[in-house]
């Protein structure tokens, strides 16, 4: 078997062997393109997880994903047992590989499992905040016209007048009237 290894590589052009040796002499050819396979070009899974993270060998864990992109996928199966509010969400952190550790150090290893979920909570935290108005939600138009200020007026139980000359004079004789 080594004797026909050795017989093929015999065959095989010098040129071959140096780019097989040290593929890197590729990226230095002139007029030469490179076309690149990924190693997964069809999607897969690479994780399914649900509830709190467990810490240590729960169901949440980092993973690895290999080229530059993925596809999150949140499913539900409708019961909403106790609390169907708390039910919906989800919440990922996506670093590059060799990002920083912690206290900014290069290490490659991100940021620990303390920080990932003191920033999940600071970021739950923030959106209970943000949640908005708990009463009626009233939408209105851009712009005051005489629509919306009229609306305005009947609101808080105001009068509508336009400011007019005429309007003012009378305004203030009623003033000086009930002064006296």
């Amino acid at each position: 078997a080594a004797a026909a290894a050795a017989a093929a590589a015999a065959v095989v052009d010098p040129k071959v062997l140096a780019v097989l040796r040290d593929p890197s002499c590729l990226l230095t050819a002139p007029g030469l393109t490179l076309a690149f396979t990924h190693p997964n070009p069809e999607p897969r899974q690479l994780l399914e997880a649900y509830g709190p993270h467990d810490g240590e060998g729960g169901r949440w864990r980092s993973v690895l994903l290999d080229g530059d992109g993925a596809t999150f996928e949140f499913s539900t199966d409708g019961d909403g047992m106790d609390d169907p509010e708390s039910r919906w969400g989800v919440w990922a952190l996506i670093t590059p590989l060799g990002a920083p550790g912690p206290e900014g150090k290069s290490s490659g290893g991100g940021p620990t499992q303390e920080q990932v979920d003191e920033l999940a909570r600071r970021a739950m935290a923030l959106e209970v905040q943000a949640k908005g108005v708990r009463g009626k939600i009233s939408v209105a138009r851009e712009g005051w016209d005489e629509d919306r200020l009229r609306a305005l007026c009947r609101r808080h139980g105001w009068e509508f007048e336009w400011m007019s000359e005429d309007g003012e004079r009378r305004r203030r004789a009623a003033e000086r009237l009930d002064l006296v």
